[in-house]
């Protein structure tokens, strides 16, 4: 069995349509979710590297950095030209002094007004990897047995509210949740999964999915990842140590170096109702915080 992993960086879960971004259309994704399982709480906390496994083999692709041109015109035709120019015209902006041996990415965020950088950037990509996942479906032959595997790379701290201090940003709504499909060739039906998925639980249920398939081949990845059950996501960086689950997200500043958020250092949020992380509600459940403290502070040991 193949899989063919596609990995896309810098693609929060938030700007794709198929996750609930309504500004602007990402038909590629879109298409595709429709005909494929989607994870709906999908959580990067580890690197995404599968280990070799018997009877299953994982074709990593990965999609090139886009070109600045191919993003400003993707700002563009989102904008339209007339708004694009005059924004260009009226809005101060480093066009002139960006330096040219910078990432294209980097250098979008030099050449957008400054009052749009985020929205435009964020819309750019979005728009020019849902191009790029279209040309690389159409430029792929696959085998009827073959899997797809969509699912972003990293997210990006630049679209986090810009209240939130680095040591939370961390592991905020834009940066670790990322969009997962899978979609088996041939699929035609679309299904949402709910509970909530870390990097490391998907390398070893994929694991253990290879080891199930090895004595029932009518098993299949889709259907064998979609009835696990709800987990807690955990996060040991050196900022912050976090634990989210399907009602809450503690977050506990691990670095004493910068200013306390809201004179503490544990955030508490109300999940889903809470998405971009902005109100602390750790003030009003002391004894929800101590329980989630004990357990977070076992990570470590």
């Amino acid at each position: 069995m193949m899989v063919h992993l596609l990995q896309i960086p810098l693609l929060p879960a938030c700007s794709l349509g198929c996750y609930g971004e309504q500004r602007f259309a990402t038909p590629c994704f879109d298409t595709l979710a429709a005909q494929s399982t989607v994870f709906n709480h999908y959580y990067s906390n580890d690197e995404l590297a599968f280990e070799p496994s018997e009877g299953l083999t994982v074709h990593r692709w990965a999609v090139p950095e886009p070109e600045l041109d191919r993003l400003l015109n993707a700002a563009e035709c989102w904008l339209n030209a007339e708004q694009w120019q005059q924004l260009l015209s009226t809005e101060s902006h480093d066009s002139e002094s960006h330096d040219s041996a910078a990432g294209s990415v980097e250098r979008l965020w030099d050449v957008c007004p400054k009052s749009l950088h985020a929205t435009v950037q964020a819309t750019a990509l979005a728009l020019t990897y849902d191009d790029a996942l279209g040309e690389w479906v159409d430029g792929m032959s696959f085998s009827p047995n073959d899997v797809l595997m969509i699912v972003g790379q990293s997210g990006d701290v630049r679209r986090r509210p810009e209240s939130c201090p680095a040591w939370l940003a961390e592991v905020s709504e834009p940066v670790v949740h990322l969009p997962l499909l899978i979609h088996q060739i041939g699929q035609q039906e679309h299904q949402r999964v709910e509970e909530a998925i870390s990097t490391k639980s998907l390398l070893r249920r994929v694991r253990d999915f290879a080891l199930r398939k090895q004595e029932d081949q009518q098993t299949d990845l889709t259907s064998f990842l979609a009835q696990s059950p709800e987990e807690e996501i955990l996060w040991d960086l050196p900022n912050c140590r976090a634990r989210r689950s399907k009602d809450w997200l503690i977050v506990e500043r691990l670095d004493s170096t910068e200013e306390a958020f809201e004179q503490n250092d544990v955030a508490l949020f109300r999940k889903p109702e809470d998405l971009w992380d902005l109100l602390n509600v750790a003030s009003q459940h002391p004894e929800r915080v101590e329980r989630s403290l004990d357990q977070l502070r076992r990570i470590g040991r």
